[in-house]
């Protein structure tokens, strides 16, 4: 693995679960320079920045529409005028994976260069 390569895994492993770091740095090590510079500059989300914004904002949604999740941002934003945020509230339980998964799923096409990646995307 080279310089950079290294030193943007180090940066943003934490952002990451650890099943997925695992293959993250299998892949990392078969990429090329390019690719890294490409990596660099994609915006990976912290999973604490997720975990604050359902916290505190979880009954209007607002965690599902930073990570793309528009249809349920929508489904929370409306229980959650209407007086009955569930899904905010077992959200608050699984954010910091859901932000992990979409940081995985953002970087797949970068990282795997042999296979198709629609494949991949669960």
């Amino acid at each position: 693995m080279n310089q950079l390569v290294a030193m943007w895994y180090n940066e943003n492993k934490k952002k990451f679960s650890k099943e997925d770091c695992f293959v993250i740095e299998q892949q990392l090590s078969k990429i090329g320079e390019d690719k890294v510079l490409l990596l660099r500059s994609i915006k990976i989300k912290d999973p604490w920045h997720g975990f604050f914004l359902c916290l505190f904002l979880g009954w209007l949604g607002v965690h599902r529409f930073w990570i793309k999740h528009t249809g349920w941002g929508v489904l929370e934003l409306v229980t959650g005028l209407i007086g009955f945020p569930i899904f905010a509230f077992i959200d608050f339980f699984r954010i910091r994976r859901m932000v992990c998964k979409y940081n995985y799923n953002l970087i797949l096409p970068y990282i795997f260069t042999d296979v198709d990646t629609r494949k991949l995307v669960v």
